[in-house]
């Protein structure tokens, strides 16, 4: 038997999410498709700040290490898949749209 069957639970779960922070992303300049992509997901999620958090951690102490870690885990951003947002077009050339099609951005 099954466990939901047998909790009397719907199978079909789906998390209660926010909505994404800034889902629309303007480009203001034509950029290579490496600078396009790394705009737009420093935009979403700025890993340079999750970078100097964990490099802080290296010259704590280990007992401080372990607590600010905990603490860094606990307090995580939340991060969205690239289908939460829409990118704008404009300077887009028809090659960058596709390509953030293929990588499940929505396009305005």
């Amino acid at each position: 038997m099954n466990l939901c069957k047998f909790t009397d639970k719907n199978p079909h779960w789906k998390p209660q999410l926010p909505e994404a922070d800034n889902s629309l992303i303007s480009i203001q300049q034509k950029l290579t498709e490496a600078d396009l992509l790394f705009e737009i997901t420093n935009k979403i999620y700025p890993i340079e700040k999750d970078s100097d958090s964990l490099k802080k951690l290296s010259s704590m102490d280990s007992q401080k290490r372990g607590e600010n870690f905990d603490l860094l885990r606990k307090t995580y951003q939340l991060r969205r898949e690239f289908n939460n947002y829409t990118i704008a077009p404009e300077n887009l050339s028809e090659k960058q749209i596709n390509l953030l099609k293929d990588l499940r951005f929505n396009i305005a």
